[in-house]
């Protein structure tokens, strides 16, 4: 029978606001990638985004795919992959991340179906930093990878925790109609900043961090402010600061730009991720009947559970 791998693979919500390059969260909204062992490269896209891809033999699955091919030493396989893709692309919800972790998931997958030695199929740990290497940081891939709530360091190599919270948490997220590239975001930002904003966003990551596992909402809003990237990412996205004060007045503890942009996204913590989600909902509702209409470059607000599992392998 021939080899063949499907996984779901969660969107992520990242930086959170102070928390740069190391905080993340696994969103429940989901990209699905397939594929089987083929004698050549066959690639198919459907869903956001779809037309762009669609039909190229090189992208970030196939890609993905063969580094951890190469990886085993098998840089002959193939294999016929097919995408089903419901996150957006370049909006700051780690669509790229999604990419990269089905491809790989997918390929180490193949490859214990095949009669080679276990040592050559990457474990978690090398797959995360074959991710992290291939993404050029650790944020999207850890919650997309392991779930849940993630923090990131480096020490020789990329390091994280994924953290299942205790309290109840959910999400807004308002995507943009304009895409807005990671490398563009992150050229805006300065090369050295000030000891009193690096101490700034220390405390806050630090009260952040505090707020999320110990279910703390009223202590998400000051908790969420930054001074190293979103005040520089806000030149690119115009009505980030509007939309980041709506979503806080509709009932959001706490907002920030996600990722690197343009999406702008909300917290909401509670008992449990029932109640976390259902106030997640009604902001999604106000935000959309009350203000969304004032907001023409955005798509409509919606209302995300966390992805405590990150990828789940479906076949």
């Amino acid at each position: 029978m021939t080899p063949r791998a499907a996984y779901l693979v969660p969107a992520s919500t990242t930086n959170l606001g102070p928390g740069f390059d190391c905080l993340g969260i696994a969103l429940g909204l989901y990209n699905r990638f397939e594929a089987e062992l083929s004698d050549s490269w066959a690639f198919t896209a459907s869903g956001l985004g779809a037309a762009e891809i669609s039909g190229q033999e090189h992208n970030l699955v196939t890609d993905a795919m063969r580094t951890v091919f190469a990886e085993a030493g098998r840089v002959d396989l193939a294999a016929r992959v097919v995408s089903e893709s419901s996150v957006p692309l370049a909006n700051g919800l780690g669509s790229s991340s999604t990419a990269l972790v089905g491809g790989m998931l997918l390929a180490r997958d193949l490859l214990s179906q095949l009669e080679l030695d276990p040592a050559l199929i990457p474990d978690n740990d090398r797959l995360f930093q074959l991710l992290t290497e291939a993404e050029g940081h650790p944020d999207n891939v850890a919650p997309a990878l392991f779930g849940g709530f993630t923090i990131c360091w480096t020490e020789d190599v990329a390091r994280c925790v994924s953290i299942s919270p205790a309290a109840g948490i959910a999400a807004v997220v308002v995507p943009s109609r304009r895409e807005l590239r990671t490398s563009e975001a992150r050229r805006v930002l300065p090369e050295e900043v000030s000891r009193a904003d690096a101490i700034y966003n220390l405390s806050h990551t630090a009260l952040l961090v505090a707020a999320i596992l110990d279910g703390q909402p009223g202590a998400l809003r000051e908790a969420m402010s930054d001074r190293l990237h979103e005040p520089y990412r806000a030149a690119l996205i115009e009505d980030f600061e509007a939309v980041r004060a709506a979503l806080l007045a509709t009932g959001a503890d706490g907002a920030f730009l996600s990722g690197a942009g343009p999406t702008v996204a909300a917290l909401v913590l509670d008992r449990d991720d029932a109640a976390a989600f259902d106030r997640a909902r009604h902001i999604a509702e106000v935000f959309n009947t009350g203000v969304g209409a004032t907001f023409p470059d955005r798509s409509s607000a919606q209302a995300l559970s966390i992805a405590r599992e990150g990828a789940l392998k479906v076949a």
